[in-house]
């Protein structure tokens, strides 16, 4: 009994490797991910499988293995569409956005570029505090070095 009747038209290439099966095959090239569209009311699911050839004296053998993976594709999706909505967000504000590390800018958002007159390169070769006015460089520092320590602190100024 095959526990998934429909592979044979939703995964051809895993019923392909199946039928071509010599009993002796490279393991990488019988492994993979494949999605199978099922009719209503049943739902569409990822699978991953990996098939291995086993010789007995002269009778060959395949056991394969499946797992359902369909949460963990929903899952990256999600993060994909995540970070698509981020970037969006990022990208598009009409404010400064960057994030500061060990002195250093290591990511700033296209405005920044706009605002300052520098490039992306000149803002993060030069230490992020020649950014901040004179009369506040000192706390800012400070509460930099206390953030990058681990320290929780007001967000506001």
């Amino acid at each position: 009994e095959v526990p998934f009747p429909e592979a044979d038209a939703s995964m051809p290439a895993l019923s392909r490797r199946m039928a071509t099966f010599s009993g002796e095959p490279d393991p990488a090239d019988l492994e993979g991910e494949a999605f199978m569209d099922r009719a209503p009311p049943l739902s569409n699911i990822w699978l991953k499988y990996k098939v291995l050839g086993i010789s007995m004296g002269r009778r060959k053998y395949a056991v394969m293995a499946i797992d359902d993976i369909t949460e963990r594709k929903q899952t990256e999706e999600a993060l994909r569409e995540s970070e698509k909505k981020y970037r969006n967000l990022v990208d598009h504000a009409n404010e400064a956005i960057f994030v500061a590390q060990d002195g250093k800018l290591i990511f700033i958002n296209p405005i920044i570029k706009m605002i300052t007159g520098y490039s992306a390169e000149e803002l993060q070769q030069r230490p992020f505090i020649e950014f901040v006015h004179q009369e506040d460089r000192e706390i800012v520092a400070d509460r930099h070095v206390r953030r990058m320590n681990g320290e929780i602190l007001p967000h506001l100024y």
